[in-house]
């Protein structure tokens, strides 16, 4: 350790990091749901707009209709502050 790590970390002589194999497109629902008070629908749903699903392929993969998953993503934005699918991907894919 060299520098302003060995203050954080005093009495240490090595930092291992480890990263997982496996790309995770963003956080797993469950952390959306803490940090931004979404229901458990709503976090499956913000989950797979991000993994590239589109609004139709969600409804079909949770056995609902089309405008009840818009509905989930409408309270999606205005829980997360975004306007748009992409905006929501962006925040869900930016690194933590």
């Amino acid at each position: 350790m060299r520098g302003g790590g060995r203050d954080i970390y005093s009495g240490a002589e090595l930092l291992r990091y480890l990263t997982p194999v496996i790309q995770q497109v963003g956080p797993p629902p469950e952390i959306l749901q803490a940090l931004f008070d979404l229901s458990p629908t709503e976090a499956r749903v913000a989950v797979m707009i991000a993994e590239g699903h589109s609004v139709k392929l969600i409804a079909e993969n949770l056995s609902v209709q089309p405008n009840t998953v818009r509905a989930q993503l409408k309270a999606v934005f205005g829980k997360t502050g975004a306007g748009r699918q992409g905006e929501l991907v962006s925040l869900l894919r930016s690194p933590s």
